[in-house]
């Protein structure tokens, strides 16, 4: 088991209500979000049936439904989510 200083320096970051403001997207979707180095984290609210141009992310993605389903395509090959509960 490491230690944090075994990892390189680990400073919490704090973001205020203000940061975490909802925003409309070019698609309709509102959402937030905040970067950290090699990570970023955010928060969608979509509407049905709203689309999103293709795009990439440097970093991987982590995608979850709270409510409704997503269909991502990765790769050309859609996938589509369990429905949320």
């Amino acid at each position: 088991m490491s230690r944090p200083s075994d990892r390189g320096a680990c400073t919490p970051r704090h973001f205020d209500r203000q940061a975490l403001q909802l925003k409309r997207d070019d698609a309709g979707a509102q959402f937030w979000s905040v970067a950290l180095a090699q990570t970023q984290l955010t928060y969608f609210e979509v509407g049905p049936h709203c689309r999103f141009d293709s795009h990439s992310h440097v970093s991987e993605q982590i995608t979850l439904v709270f409510e409704g389903s997503c269909i991502l395509r990765l790769r050309r090959a859609p996938r589509a989510s369990p429905p949320a509960r």
